[in-house]
């Protein structure tokens, strides 16, 4: 960011360079400290003020040989050095000196007199040139320098307009201040200026070698920005550093880099082809580390570039004569080297075919390391022609490196087997994401402390603020208490917790290398979630364009063009690229679930335009990991209750293999997990399971789903909500596709669900849940089959036989719930076992309401012919009991028996006037309290 708006201050001629005595130095002068030494030396005091020191010798020396002594010791044959040469490129417009030698106007005379000199007052009233050399402390010439305390004082009266004049430079040019120690008394003095200026000041920078925390505070204090100057080839000798440093920044300025690779390529010459490509390449190399690179961040690093999307594919656009916001003083010759690059890519067969075999792979090789960067951001390819809406494109081929691949594979199946070694940086990120989706936090953070250590060891500043990042989300985590961990959990407590700290973000990327943070800020904008903020602002937008055009293609008013569909698709796409493959904790992130929320429902709405809503393997991952169970219900039931969606929702065999294997992993983390938090493994179980429930599934694959199932409920004891979901499934199957289980597994089912109420009864091992789940009818999926398959004689006897030593209204809500239901879909002696017992429910039956209901029920289902006289007996005494019970809550099959009793006689075609009555004075009934929904046939 510096070097941009350091170029931009050249381009408006508002730049200023600060040169201290740290310039001069690398031409072999000796510096203040080591003067005021000397004269300490000789005074032979302990003062350590160094304006006292000059002062003290000022007055013990006397004026003529004060001046003389000062003059000699910086009496060395001297001449410009590369720093000086390299301020001068910059092109300030005034460069302003505390030094009185004379090395800055010896490099201006030997370039041409740019710049006037100016050493005091008089020089700057005489000033007829724009550029100035200001010697704002003197020099030797006008036997006026300032050194001792009393110049420092008077400084204001003896260079009254040079002062104002500086100041005025710093409230309005962008300043650069080079060579300068922090504890440079100079410095100080410049700024308290500063401090007393207009708090509306241009930027500044500090340039320093080390990038203490404390003196960046202290500089921010005045709004000025430190620089550190990094080491070049491990050389920590200032001047090296310094020079190197200066001629990347003027090279940069310059444009001299660009032009320099830019010359007149020649794509007949195998050099400038590498040129090119290694041009390419260093622009990219910064991102080379990270395992997923978003787009954003490839524009950020090449500049002059943009993304197209097409059928859900993304193609790199190299701008051509397209206008641009912003001011890129690169865009023209860039975007040359850009056009090169492309015209390579289109006729590159035809251009390699000139070489040699060595020389093309090199040139291969080279190309090949771009396209690997290009890979991990899912670049399909690059636009080499566009014409209108037309393009061509040379399309990338391959894939992450073998251990990346493999690690992402088993991350995408929802398998979260730890590492046997984790010596890699991305070894340890594996195993850290897979121990916190194991809900082993502490370990995870453990292993995170090791892994921003070897991070920083290794330099790899990218997965260092990764790791940064995911620190922070395990914290929070451990900070709300939910860890569980058996091999900690004594070390586990609240206190332990409460004493860790978050990494403030900001500031780790502050300290990272300058040119570094320059090339990341897009990362940067990601990981302080302002990227994402941004993002949900957008799909936003689009979301509320939709729902206000989902009516009107209800109402199918016009037609509906949609250009963002790819886009669309790619940022969610991105999102969950760049969450699995970087092994970023972000999964919990409201915003950020709440962008796939958002982007599932403009699909969704897309939708309505098609035949057939197909969704891929990216989408599917991120509306079962980002979308809670109620909102997944809330999006996806339109397909079981909305005409515009039924059988609309496709799935490939394949995708419903994925899907199968997501189940049983994550079943099997959510049946092991400790944690409280085991229910976010649930969500997903439950999203998938209600995926599956209203998706049409290939039959061997249903096969695959129902075993699976019968193994959940047999080996597992709880929660309701999986029972529930298990019974919607076969329950939502049948009403959109007539889907039929099969006798093996119906007796596989009904069989196993009986063993375990068995056990149930006997207090062995099987919990409230399931017996609730009995209760309330989930596992009753009869009404799915329409033939007597089931069997088990044995089982069914044990069962009616521990059931008969029960209380009636035990056995009757077992009957309701379970026993009729199966009755149905019975056969040879189950069936009869089963109908013997029933009748005795309904014979033992002392509440009038029970009995009419049950009557109603065996009467519809063949239990037993019905008889009028009987009918006419029960609903007499169920007018009698009704009017004469005032609770409402007793009325508990109301709804059930006016139902019931509307089927029998519009089946049976009664005209009985008597009975017809009675119906009549049921349907006037409307008890507010009264409970519904009881076993409608």
């Amino acid at each position: 960011m510096y070097k941009k708006i350091i170029k931009e201050a050249i381009n408006q001629n508002k730049l200023a360079v600060f040169v201290g005595s740290g310039v001069s130095k690398n031409s072999n002068l000796p510096d203040w400290g080591e003067l005021i030494e000397k004269l300490k030396k000789e005074l032979n005091t302990s003062e350590t003020d160094y304006l006292k020191i000059a002062q003290l010798y000022y007055l013990a020396v006397g004026e003529t040989t004060y001046l003389q002594n000062i003059k000699n010791y910086f009496n060395v044959k001297s001449k410009p050095n590369n720093i000086h040469k390299y301020i001068f490129e910059l092109k300030p417009k005034y460069i302003i000196t505390t030094n009185w030698d004379t090395l800055l106007e010896q490099y201006d005379k030997k370039n041409g007199k740019q710049y006037k000199i100016v050493s005091s007052d008089k020089d700057l009233v005489s000033s007829n040139i724009d550029k100035m050399i200001i010697k704002m402390h003197g020099d030797f010439n006008s036997e006026k320098f300032v050194f001792k305390e009393d110049d420092y004082i008077n400084y204001s009266k003896d260079f009254p307009l040079i002062e104002n004049f500086v100041k005025s430079i710093l409230s309005t040019h962008t300043i650069i201040f080079i060579g300068y120690s922090y504890s440079d008394i100079n410095l100080k003095y410049i700024f308290k200026w500063i401090q007393n200026s207009s708090k509306l000041q241009p930027p500044m920078f500090y340039l320093t070698f080390e990038g203490n925390k404390h003196q960046i505070r202290y500089l921010e204090n005045y709004n000025i920005e430190t620089i550190a100057i990094p080491e070049y080839n491990k050389r920590k000798d200032y001047g090296y550093r310094l020079e190197r440093f200066l001629k990347e920044l003027s090279d940069y300025v310059l444009d001299r880099d660009i032009k320099q690779i830019l010359g007149e390529i020649d794509l007949k010459n195998s050099e400038d082809i590498e040129k090119l490509l290694d041009f390419i390449y260093e622009k990219l190399k910064v991102l080379e580390n990270q395992n997923y690179i978003l787009k954003d961040q490839i524009i950020e690093v090449l500049e002059e570039c943009s993304f197209e999307f097409n059928k859900k594919k993304s193609f790199l656009y190299f701008l051509q004569n397209e206008l641009t916001y912003g001011f890129n003083k690169n865009s023209k010759v860039l975007r040359k080297i850009y056009s090169k690059f492309t015209e390579f890519l289109l006729n590159k067969e035809e251009i390699l075919a000139c070489f040699n075999k060595k020389t093309q792979k090199k040139i291969e090789q080279k190309l090949n390391k771009i396209f690997d960067i290009f890979l991990h951001s899912n670049i399909d390819g690059i636009i080499v022609k566009k014409e209108r809406n037309l393009f061509w494109s040379y399309f990338i081929s391959g894939k992450c490196s073998n251990e990346l691949f493999l690690l992402l594979k088993n991350l995408f199946e929802d398998s979260y087997e730890l590492l046997e070694e984790d010596n890699s940086i991305i070894q340890m990120q594996y195993n850290i994401f897979c121990l916190y989706h194991k809900r082993e936090y502490k370990k995870a953070f453990i292993l995170n402390k090791e892994l921003i250590s070897k991070c920083f060891e290794n330099d790899d500043y990218i997965n260092l603020l990764f790791a940064y990042f995911n620190h922070n989300q395990l914290v929070l985590f451990l900070k709300n208490n939910v860890v569980y961990d058996e091999e900690f959990e004594n070390d586990v407590s609240e206190t332990w917790a409460y004493n860790l700290e978050k990494y403030d973000i900001e500031e780790k990327f502050f300290d990272l290398p300058v040119e570094i943070r320059n090339q990341l800020k897009t990362l940067k904008k990601f990981l302080t979630l302002d990227f994402i903020n941004d993002l949900y602002i957008k799909i936003d937008d689009e979301y509320q364009k939709k729902k206000e055009q989902e009516q009107a293609i209800r109402n199918k008013e016009g037609f509906y063009f949609d250009s963002n569909v790819d886009r669309f698709y790619a940022y969610q796409k991105e999102l969950v690229l760049f969450y699995f493959q970087n092994m970023l904790l972000i999964d919990k992130n409201f915003r950020f679930r709440q962008i796939t929320k958002k982007l599932c429902e403009i699909e969704l709405i897309r939708g309505l335009t098609f035949e057939k809503i197909e969704f891929d393997i990216y989408q599917l991952y991120a509306y079962i990991h980002f979308i809670d169970k109620k909102s997944f219900r809330e999006l996806f039931i339109r397909f079981i209750n909305d005409d515009m969606y039924k059988n609309k929702l496709v799935l490939s065999i394949e995708l419903q293999n994925w899907l199968f294997k997501l189940l049983m992993n994550n079943y099997k983390l959510f049946k092991n997990t400790k944690t409280p938090l085991n229910f976010n493994k649930n969500d997903e179980v439950l999203n998938i399971i209600f995926l599956f429930s209203i998706t049409q599934i290939d039959s061997k694959v249903k096969d695959k789903i129902i075993k699976q199932f019968i193994k959940m409920i047999e080996e597992y004891n709880g929660n309701l909500d999986l029972y529930k979901s298990i019974g919607e499934f076969f329950k939502i199957q049948y009403i959109l596709y007539k889907t039929e289980v099969d006798e093996e597994n119906i007796n596989k089912f009904y069989s196993m669900i009986i063993e375990k109420l068995l056990k149930y009864f006997n207090w062995q091992e099987v919990n409230a849940w399931f017996y609730n789940a009995f209760e309330y009818g989930y596992f009753d999926i009869t009404f799915t089959i329409s033939e007597e398959v089931y069997d088990n004689e044995e089982l069914i006897e044990k069962l009616i036989t521990k059931i008969s030593t029960f209380e009636y209204n035990e056995n009757l809500k077992i009957t309701l719930s379970f026993l009729f239901g199966l009755y149905k879909i019975s056969k040879n002696q189950t069936k009869r076992l089963l109908k013997r017992f029933l009748i005795t429910i309904y014979r033992e039956a002392q509440r009038i309401d029970t009995k009419l209901h049950l009557y109603l029920l065996y009467v519809l289902d063949n239990l037993f012919k019905n008889n009028l006289i009987e009918l006419k007996r029960l609903l007499k005494k169920y007018l009698e009991y009704i009017e004469n019970n005032e609770y409402e809550y007793e009325y508990e099959y109301l709804e059930a028996i006016k139902h019931n009793l509307q089927v029998l006689i519009e089946k049976e075609k009664i005209k009985d006037k008597e009975i017809l009555e009675m119906y009549q004075k049921l349907q006037n009934i409307n008890l507010n309290k009264a409970m519904k929904g009881h076993f409608i046939i």
